[in-house]
């Protein structure tokens, strides 16, 4: 028998997760702490649908857990905090024809008996789940490692860009200019 609890084998499975964005939400310019960046990706790995709204919970010892803060005695303060940034960011979904969209990401946040919900607004709702169009996935570990909320944002451009890549060929490479300016917006 495993000396693994429940909770143990929930925070291994979801560090083995991978987050799956449209390519709209990854080129979309909005700020965000990194904090922000984390909990929105755990929520995205694990997203299910309630009618048409994206919606996922989490539980904060997983969060401790997966972001490596086991000893953390204020992570319900720093939830708080977070859920009212999270749900006031908005961000700017442009189109190659000068058209746009301003929006929340995240509708709401809630925490009750032990359990953190997180509700997507669902306008986003086909650009994070059974995403139709371009999108870019990766790995919930690699992205629960970054320290900067810089790295974050722009390891998800480059990594948007790896489907012009060749596979399996490692001289394969690709390059995407972005104007400085342009990047910071980007980036927040």
């Amino acid at each position: 028998k495993s000396d693994k609890t429940i909770e143990d084998e929930l925070v291994e499975k979801e560090s083995n997760a991978q987050v799956m964005k449209g390519k709209e939400i990854i080129t979309a310019k909005y700020k965000s702490s990194l904090l922000e960046n984390k909990l929105t990706s755990i929520a995205l790995s694990r997203l299910t649908m309630e009618g048409d709204t994206p919606v996922a919970t989490l539980y904060p010892s997983e969060i401790k857990k997966l972001l490596g803060r086991q000893s953390d005695t204020n992570i319900y303060k720093k939830l708080i905090a977070t859920a009212k940034t999270m749900t006031g960011h908005q961000m700017v979904i442009e189109d190659n024809n000068g058209n746009f969209e301003v929006m929340a990401m995240i509708t709401n946040a809630h925490y009750e008996d032990g359990v953190f919900t997180v509700t997507f607004n669902k306008k986003i709702a086909p650009f994070i789940y059974n995403i139709k169009g371009s999108y870019t996935s990766y790995s919930l570990a690699n992205v629960l490692r970054f320290r900067c909320d810089y790295s974050f944002r722009i390891y998800e451009l480059i990594k948007s860009e790896a489907w012009h890549l060749k596979k399996g060929d490692p001289n394969s490479y690709w390059v995407k200019d972005y104007g400085l300016s342009e990047l910071k917006c980007r980036i927040g």
